[in-house]
């Protein structure tokens, strides 16, 4: 089980990529993060937090190219920076589409994996 995506508050490319780590702060205009253990299946007990901070933007737009959860209690998170509260969930049940934009310009990107990864 993987899972990819990119962010984008604008439309110009410059990529920060790292590979296999467990959260992370970006405050460049667009990335690409990985699950841990990316290209691997990610393992059990994860919690990850990224936070994605861009002063200028009015919207972070993210794409998720490659999500594999198949886990029944693995999860992404999208939480508003400022207040915490979930504003987007995707599980094995709900996938995102492949574009989620995001009003604001700091959002965190909670991933969760349980002890027992089947």
């Amino acid at each position: 089980d993987k899972l990819s995506s990119t962010f984008t508050p604008f439309l110009f490319p410059i990529f920060l990529a790292r590979v296999g780590t467990c959260g992370g702060n970006y405050t460049s205009p667009s990335g690409v993060i990985y699950s841990p253990d990316f290209p691997d299946k990610y393992g059990a007990s994860h919690v990850c937090y990224w936070t994605i901070q861009v002063p200028e933007a009015f919207a972070i737009l993210f794409n998720f190219t490659f999500f594999d959860i198949s886990d029944q209690t693995d999860m992404v998170e999208l939480l508003d920076g400022y207040t915490n509260q979930v504003v987007a969930r995707f599980d094995w049940r709900s996938p995102p589409w492949e574009l989620v934009n995001i009003t604001g310009n700091f959002v965190i990107l909670y991933f969760y994996s349980d002890l027992f990864n089947t």
